[in-house]
């Protein structure tokens, strides 16, 4: 609730449970961290007797959350540790993952440069040979370089943006793509990304069309023109829509499908957002029981997904204090912070007292784009929703159900 002296109270239980009890002291530091992720609170009683006397007798996970939570409260022995296990290269991988995100709320300089230099120097480790020891390699550091990005939208200042786009060619594809997606949460970084697109170091198709959206619906008519400039024309008339779906139509009933290879285009593509049997995230509704009953409504929800945007699943645009931009579907709120999600999926916590105005898009949180694919990609993927395994082979039969024919 953002109250200090319920904070307290919540210091003065942990105390008395120390030592105690260590499945439920560790389910106390989950807690306390989880409530703290969009805006710290910080105890106004002592602490450091308790992080002392932790600090000796707690391990393993305990110790983790506990210096974590140490971190947040701006213990400066526990961010000095936080900071030196990102760029460490013994350290294990969720250790430094979640060192990366606890950075975030460290909010100085020292958590923008450890975060900055995951993200450039570590990203151009090539794979790791089988003689080396100690040494990042580009399979295990691509994870940290994504979290760090994350964290970089919350903390970055005008420098962070400009090393991203300077260094943007040593990024993986996966690397980019959430390079962009903090790119465009801030005008002075959405500026430099523009500049990268003219001065050819980023590709518009390594853009997503999430990012392309967003650049086109900016309220910066200047990035809305050089956008328009670079991409052409985003919106296409009704009648665009439906001549565009009748040419789809064709293109899928023109050849045989590869039902293995829209599995692929779909994890890339429909569940960074959607559930279906079970795989992907819940941003968008789940596609097991949505949207697909024949060819003809799922071309129609592929390729003008604001036909009708479903209730609860409308894009909400948030602006903070501070000049950040987010947007995603909202999935939670309370009185003290809401949580907005992404494609990705990437969760955003912003606390209220952060947010300077918050509006709900006229467009789906789903992009618009996707039938830009290679005619064989879109056939794959779109048959691929329409009969996936898990609902038998696809039959004449049943193609012919589907298709209208």
């Amino acid at each position: 609730t953002g109250e200090p002296e319920k904070m307290n109270a919540a210091v003065q239980f942990l105390k008395s449970i120390w030592g105690k009890n260590d499945e439920l002291t560790l389910a106390t530091l989950d807690g306390l961290i989880e409530g703290q992720k969009a805006k710290p609170v910080r105890p106004t009683i002592d602490t450091q007797s308790l992080l002392t006397k932790a600090n000796l007798t707690a391990s393993g996970k305990i110790k983790e959350r506990l210096q974590e939570l140490a971190t947040i409260w701006g213990d400066a022995a526990a961010s000095d540790r936080t900071l030196a296990v990102i760029n460490d290269p013994k350290a294990p991988l969720n250790e430094r993952l979640r060192a990366v995100e606890t950075a975030k709320q460290i909010k100085n300089d020292l958590a923008r440069e450890a975060l900055l230099k995951l993200v450039v120097s570590g990203t151009g480790v090539p794979p790791v040979s089988p003689d080396s020891h100690g040494q990042d390699d580009r399979a295990t550091i691509e994870p940290l370089v994504i979290e760090a990005l994350h964290s970089l939208s919350v903390l970055g200042n005008e420098e962070a943006g400009n090393a991203i786009v300077a260094n943007w060619k040593k990024l993986s594809p996966k690397s980019r793509s959430a390079a962009a997606d903090m790119l465009i949460t801030r005008p002075q970084w959405t500026r430099k990304l523009l500049d990268g697109l003219d001065e050819k170091i980023i590709l518009p198709q390594e853009l997503s069309a999430t990012v392309v959206r967003s650049l086109f619906t900016s309220k910066n008519p200047n990035f809305v023109a050089r956008t328009e400039r670079l991409f052409g024309k985003f919106r296409e008339t009704n009648a665009d829509k439906l001549k565009l779906i009748k040419e789809k139509r064709k293109v899928v009933l023109s050849g045989e499908p590869n039902i293995k290879r829209g599995h692929e285009i779909a994890q890339k593509t429909c569940f960074v957002c959607h559930k279906f049997y079970g795989e992907g995230a819940e941003v968008g509704p789940d596609l097991t029981g949505v949207g697909r009953s024949t060819l003809d409504a799922l071309l129609a929800n592929v390729i003008d997904p604001n036909q009708i945007i479903g209730k609860g699943y409308e894009n909400v645009l948030v602006e903070t204090k501070d000049g950040r931009t987010v947007s995603g579907r909202l999935v939670e709120e309370n009185d003290t912070q809401i949580k907005l999600l992404a494609a990705g999926p990437t969760e955003n916590l912003v606390a209220k007292s952060d947010i300077e105005s918050k509006r709900v898009s006229e467009l789906s949180v789903m992009p618009e784009g996707l039938e830009q694919m290679p005619d064989e990609d879109f056939r794959n993927l779109v048959w691929f929703i329409l009969i996936p395994p898990q609902e038998g082979a696809l039959t004449p039969e049943k193609r012919k159900a589907l298709s209208g024919k």
